[in-house]
């Protein structure tokens, strides 16, 4: 019995909940170009403006939450060829000060780069649409969202910003992984340290962009390939140039029949 009303005060709970919260402001841009010449634009709410929104409602109904993160390593095929990846699980778990508590398991999303970073970027992207679906929020409009007033048109739009923030996000890190890749294939021609040239790439982009970032993100990776790709040329053309001058010198490792 006791249990049942403990659940009882935990829906009426997150019923007022969902009835009062403030809907997290989108405040932060994405605009970029694909590779393909797409131009990528719109506006999100991050995860810190996600936590805020929820805490400063659900606290007054007791409601306080925690995320977890089931992982599990996999290989995925990526260009023709057979990578590991890290799929990683978000599990929200919301508690009620009657001592009820319900988890939520958010969409799996995988990690092909394996470093720190990268899985703390895809562990941030998968708490942030868990949260807002175990509480059942939304984040304001943006101007263009203002236009469509009727229910419908309202949920059309929805779905399409949705798809488009999904299709945004995949076509980033499909393009970080080209970066990575092309980067280290650089690093095993000339030498080169892969931080080092990836610090250079970042900023040279940053000196184009009139910007301070510290990594490669959804802003500078159109700008970040391109300094690649001239870093590939230029060690092309160096690798030629050896390989021009061990010729001469008859040192090529591809010997030439002089006519001895």
């Amino acid at each position: 019995m006791e249990n049942r009303v403990n659940y009882k005060d935990f829906n009426e709970s997150m019923a007022k909940f969902q009835g009062n919260y403030e809907p997290p402001k989108k405040d932060k841009k994405v605009d970029f170009t694909t590779n393909k010449g797409q131009r990528i634009k719109y506006d999100y709410s991050d995860l810190e403006s996600v936590q805020k929104a929820i805490r400063l409602t659900a606290s007054k109904y007791g409601l306080s939450w925690n995320t977890l993160f089931e992982s599990e390593k996999i290989k995925i095929e990526n260009y023709g060829k057979e990578i590991p990846a890290l799929l990683i699980t978000p599990i929200v778990v919301i508690n009620h000060s009657s001592g009820v508590e319900k988890s939520f398991k958010g969409i799996p999303l995988f990690a092909t780069s394996l470093d720190p970073q990268s899985i703390g970027s895809v562990k941030t992207y998968a708490e942030r649409y868990a949260l807002s679906g175990a509480f059942g929020i939304a984040s304001d409009e943006d101007d263009d969202g203002q236009i469509a007033k009727n229910s419908s048109s309202n949920q059309e739009n929805d779905k399409e910003k949705t798809s488009n923030e999904n299709n945004a996000e995949n076509e980033f890190y499909k393009n970080k992984a080209e970066f990575q890749k092309r980067l280290t294939a650089v690093a095993n021609k000339t030498g080169k340290k892969y931080k080092e040239l990836e610090d250079y790439v970042i900023s040279e982009s940053n000196k184009n962009l009139k910007k301070d970032y510290k990594n490669v993100n959804s802003q500078n990776i159109s700008k970040a390939i391109g300094y690649v790709k001239v870093l590939e040329n230029a060690a092309n053309k160096k690798a030629e140039a050896n390989e021009q001058q061990s010729m001469m010198q008859g040192n090529t490792t591809n010997p030439v029949d002089w006519g001895k």
